[in-house]
């Protein structure tokens, strides 16, 4: 809330001119209808338009961080479409190579420190993570469409309570666990390879919205033969009005399951090479031209809804999820809020 009463224009003034330029005086008290914007519960204000980026931390005395092309001009031209930030603890163990290389166990002596990373979704599919400087952590593709928003839930914790939910077109979402983004700042490689994540496509739900993870599912967790981890995302947009979604995270999943996967893959290709033999040649090179123009993307799983709110005459727009993930508040086209308990997925009470 407190972030919220300092956005006046004067404030966020220097960040807006950095995204705007020539075109700041034009546009003036409307900037909020031009620019995308993203606020940290520290402090931190990113705005952006096209591919410029500028951000700052209230009252810091530091210089704007400015990104005049956050993309890869590589495969597409890109505009920043997404912002959300993320703050992670970090702790830093400032003695524990030295107690490493004697060889003994002194009491630590490491501080925590709180770390603002700015994500950035794009028109192509990409996402890129920066730290609160400006460094560039990852880049990576998810999906080769839109993204249209990005959730985080979790903020400052990494006990596996935090992650990024990033929503695409046609009801496409990836989840980026807290560990995964926690490996990357550990990383040694400036900008790291890729980011873990699972992703799937909500089969059910028509004209997808908005997204949350509400973390792990109770009803379904531990269902798996496998030991894989099942997470509930509550979906919202036409048809249905709102829906939830137990999504399994193989990630998780055992050894033996990836063994019989292989296997089976293995079975299939030389089933296929031996009953339609090998491709021709111009249709490697068709194939090689394509994987070249392109990243290479995996396939999401098609899930379906376990429970659905059904409403012909209302969209919902926006879904926000309390922080114990108990209780989301969903707003609709009819400019109605719903209060939804997230475990039973009854509606608690409507406001109208």
């Amino acid at each position: 809330m407190a972030a919220l009463q300092r956005l006046k224009l004067g404030n966020v003034q220097s960040l807006v001119k950095n995204v705007l330029e020539d075109r700041f005086e034009e546009v003036g008290g409307d900037w909020l209808n031009e620019c995308l914007l993203a606020l940290s519960p520290s402090g931190y204000a990113a705005v952006a338009k096209g591919s410029k980026i500028s951000w700052k931390q209230f009252g810091s005395g530091l210089k704007d961080v400015v990104i005049k092309d956050a993309f890869d001009s590589q495969f597409f031209e890109d505009d920043v479409t997404a912002l959300a930030w993320l703050e992670v603890e970090c702790t830093e163990d400032r003695e524990g190579a030295a107690r490493a290389s004697e060889g003994t166990q002194q009491p630590h002596n490491s501080s925590t420190s709180l770390q603002a990373l700015l994500a950035v979704g794009c028109r192509s599919g990409q996402v890129k993570l920066f730290n609160q400087h400006g460094r560039l952590l990852v880049s990576q593709f998810f999906e080769l469409s839109a993204v249209k928003r990005l959730r985080v839930r979790g903020q400052g914790c990494m006990d596996g309570s935090q992650d990024l939910l990033v929503m695409y077109e046609e009801s496409t979402v990836a989840r980026v666990d807290g560990s995964a983004i926690f490996r990357v700042l550990a990383s040694p490689e400036r900008p790291a390879q890729t980011l873990d994540h699972g992703k799937w496509k909500l089969s059910t739900q028509e004209g997808m919205t908005d997204a949350v993870c509400c973390g792990l599912d109770a009803t379904a967790e531990g269902g798996d033969f496998w030991g894989a981890a099942y997470y509930k995302l509550l979906a919202g947009g036409a048809r249905p009005a709102l829906s939830v979604f137990a999504v399994c995270d193989e990630r998780h999943s055992s050894s033996a399951k990836e063994m019989v996967s292989k296997l089976a893959s293995a079975a299939f290709t030389i089933a296929k090479s031996y009953l339609w033999g090998k491709p021709e040649d111009h249709q490697d090179k068709d194939d090689a031209s394509s994987a070249a123009s392109k990243p290479p993307i995996e396939p999401a799983r098609w899930v379906a809804a376990t429970d659905a709110l059904e409403d012909g005459k209302r969209t919902v727009r926006d879904i926000v999820l309390e922080p114990l993930c108990r209780v989301a508040a969903a707003s609709d086209t009819l400019g109605r809020v719903m209060v939804v308990d997230v475990e039973d997925f009854l509606v608690l009470r409507l406001f109208k």
